[in-house]
């Protein structure tokens, strides 16, 4: 890793002194870096501490113990809130729902120093006990060694891609292009909002962030979004395009569900994001063929994967909102994943957007990447995912010309209309969800003829067959792809995932 010109003393410390990684000169004035713990090791950069429930006396010290060992960043600047801040805030204090609780609750706790969280949350926890009697409070803690290493990322980006930015330069701060990332590698509340959305059409609690660390309250049970949805006039001028007028069928099998199976969800989900984080941060992951660290490249990986996890959060969370919204965010999920499954060097083209689609491959490997799901909660995953998938592929037959229809397959021209071959299902569906999405940037390139020298099938015969609806059931396929590769993040991380059979 090149040292910044003028600032290689400085540099080089805080890669040891603050990142923690292990660091040797060489004759070139370069450095070699590994993370001190070593190359490709997964590192705990995410603890969670149940701090208490209903029955925990929050007055005691010893109870606020992991967030004083490890505190939030230090003194808050302040900075005046505009009128129109100050008017919700104000409005917020008035309130005890749900909404309005968490809303001010995160303010607060955002602007205050590890001394004053217990008093800010002892105010609210009472009315959160009264909303969510079975509820709980975590604090998860942020290993410190993870801001510092993603700041490095910042730092190596901006001056391999502006080398003309100075090093220190206050007035052009290290910028990068961090508004697409959900993170910005120091808030990881966002981070996680997927587990706490992990059971459609629900939420499990809610996350505060207080840089870098999080809290998260966890209401004992799962609550229903469509409660606190998007309702009301506005709903009326909702446009249906690509979808029939219907109500989500697919549901995860909610029966019976233990508090300490939802619990037990936040700690799984935080090793999944150390795997994950460990796997972005380290830069020997990220190097050209001549061993030089490639920081574009490292920082393209991050962003691509915080923007699948943000694409998951839209689709999981706004369930009330158009198709047509909640269709694109689907397809911008499934790209992602695409991209990050592609073999490193290799541009993505679509296939693995088709194979996750593909019934009879993607649930054998669903279901062996829930596998690693905590033990009590695996059938309940396996059993959502086949339900998603044979709904989906019923629902996409149901919207198929019936007389091209077959037990096997459908009928489907390649290049001459006039001449359907059997084609099956889970052909027909996958490159049928593929030409979907391709058209959802409108049907203009799509309808006219492919050139007479080209060998590929014309995509208009496709998706002729089909009403071009894509079913509510395609949202739910999709949410159990992004748990099934989150899931096996060490292999999604390696571009290994499909490997398992």
């Amino acid at each position: 890793m090149p040292l910044p010109s003028g600032y290689e003393t400085q540099f080089r410390d805080s890669l040891v002194r603050l990142a923690g990684f292990s660091v040797t000169d060489t004759p070139d004035g370069s450095v070699e870096v590994e993370p001190g713990e070593g190359s490709g090791v997964i590192t705990r950069y995410f603890n969670p501490f149940r701090l208490g429930d209903v029955a925990t006396d929050f007055s005691q010290q010893s109870v606020w113990q992991p967030v004083f060992d490890h505190p939030p960043w230090g003194q808050k600047p302040n900075i005046p809130l505009a009128p129109s801040a100050q008017k919700r805030l104000a409005e917020l204090r008035t309130r005890d729902d749900i909404l309005a609780v968490s809303q001010r609750l995160g303010f607060d706790a955002a602007q205050a120093n590890a001394a004053g969280i217990p008093g800010i949350f002892q105010r609210e926890l009472q009315r959160l006990f009264e909303l969510y009697p079975d509820g709980s409070l975590w604090y998860v803690a942020v290993d410190h060694r993870l801001v510092s290493r993603l700041s490095v990322l910042r730092i190596r980006l901006q001056l391999t891609l502006t080398p003309d930015v100075s090093y220190d330069a206050a007035a052009e701060r290290v910028a990068y292009f961090g508004i697409h990332t959900t993170t910005n590698g120091s808030n990881f509340q966002h981070a996680f909002d997927n587990v706490l959305l992990v059971i459609p059409p629900t939420a499990m609690g809610f996350g505060i962030g207080v840089l870098p660390h999080v809290f998260v309250f966890q209401f004992g049970k799962v609550e229903d979004l469509r409660l606190h949805g998007p309702v009301g006039l506005g709903a009326r001028f909702f446009p249906y395009i690509s979808a029939a007028r219907g109500i989500p069928g697919v549901k995860f099998p909610r029966e019976n569900l233990a508090i300490a199976h939802l619990e037990s969800l936040l700690s799984w989900w935080t090793t999944r994001l150390s795997v994950i984080y460990s796997y972005a941060a380290d830069p020997t992951n990220f190097a050209d063929d001549a061993g030089v660290h490639d920081g574009p490249a490292q920082a393209a990986w991050l962003f691509t994967l915080e923007r699948m996890m943000a694409d998951a959060a839209v689709l999981l969370a706004d369930v009330d909102a158009p198709a047509l919204l909640r269709m694109q965010a689907a397809f911008d999920l499934l790209d992602k994943a695409d991209s990050l499954l592609t073999r490193r060097g290799k541009s993505a083209d679509g296939t693995n957007f088709r194979r996750l689609l593909k019934r009879d491959e993607a649930l054998v490997r669903l279901e062996r990447a829930f596998d690693l799901l905590p033990v009590q909660l695996r059938p309940r995953f396996k059993e959502w995912a086949q339900v998603s998938y044979d709904r989906l592929y019923e629902d996409i037959k149901q919207s198929t010309m019936p007389s091209r229809r077959r037990d096997n397959g459908v009928l489907v021209a390649l290049n001459d209309p006039a001449k359907p071959v059997l084609r099956s299902w889970d052909e027909y569906v996958s490159k049928l969800m593929r030409a979907a999405r391709n058209s959802s940037h409108g049907l203009q390139d799509m309808m006219r003829p492919p050139a007479p020298s080209s060998t590929k099938p014309d995509s208009r015969l496709l998706l002729a067959t089909n009403s071009g609806e894509v079913p509510y059931s395609f949202y739910e396929v999709v949410a159990v792809v992004f748990i099934g590769l989150m899931a096996d993040a060490e292999r999604l991380c390696d571009r290994s995932w499909w490997s398992v059979s």
